[in-house]
């Protein structure tokens, strides 16, 4: 890619979306894996066609959608379910985030996958940041944001690379456990470093020399 392009993970309830916006508001282009595949679910005949007929009608709302909630729980308490869910969107938005980083035309881009290490897509960025913090305020918050039990989260947890593998496999980490004002104070200084190693990749291209 000739963008620079920054690929931001960490585990549910870690405040990926949140750093991700802020990212945004300083002028990264930002492409979330997470949205790409609501999109998918919503409106991929093919891909819809294939979960309805691997999980059957409780797979589907009244109104004709998928049921997401069932998915994901289905998801998580049976790893072969997991997989064919993975393996059936995976490439789906491997495609589509490839497009985005080639349309973008800000300094650098955001690229936020969940499963950035699990699923290999760090060969996409040329870096990557972890957003990082512990384990009970992970199952704390993403229980609260999504309306699920404790335990429900951590069964997700479970299934997501460790935390310690997750931070010794990025580039940079950024702790989320402080205020809003603070989050946005570090994406700051991030943001002056991503700006100024985009650069250096782009003077790198132009001399005609390996990018970073």
């Amino acid at each position: 890619m000739s963008i620079f392009t920054v690929g931001l993970t960490g585990g549910i309830g870690a405040g990926k979306s949140t750093v991700a916006g802020i990212f945004q508001e300083l002028g990264a282009a930002v492409l979330d894996a997470d949205q790409i595949a609501r999109n998918i679910a919503a409106s991929d005949p093919s891909y819809i066609s294939a979960v309805l007929e691997r999980f059957g009608p409780e797979a589907s709302c009244s109104d004709g959608t998928l049921n997401r909630r069932f998915l994901r729980e289905r998801a998580f308490a049976d790893r072969e379910s997991l997989s064919f869910l993975e393996n059936l969107i995976h490439d789906r938005i491997r495609e589509q985030l490839l497009s985005g980083i080639r349309a973008a035309t800000e300094s650098y881009v955001i690229v936020c996958v969940p499963l950035m290490f699990e699923k290999g897509f760090d060969d996409i960025a040329d870096r990557v940041l972890c957003i990082d913090l512990s384990e009970e305020l992970q199952a704390e918050r993403a229980s609260a944001r999504d309306g699920v039990s404790v335990d429900s989260v951590r069964r997700i947890m479970a299934c997501q690379m460790s935390r310690s593998d997750r931070c010794r496999s990025s580039d940079d980490i950024m702790y989320n456990c402080g205020s809003f004002q603070e989050k946005r104070r570090c994406a700051v200084a991030f943001h002056r470093f991503y700006l100024e190693l985009a650069q250096t990749k782009f003077q790198s291209l132009l001399c005609g020399n390996s990018p970073l």
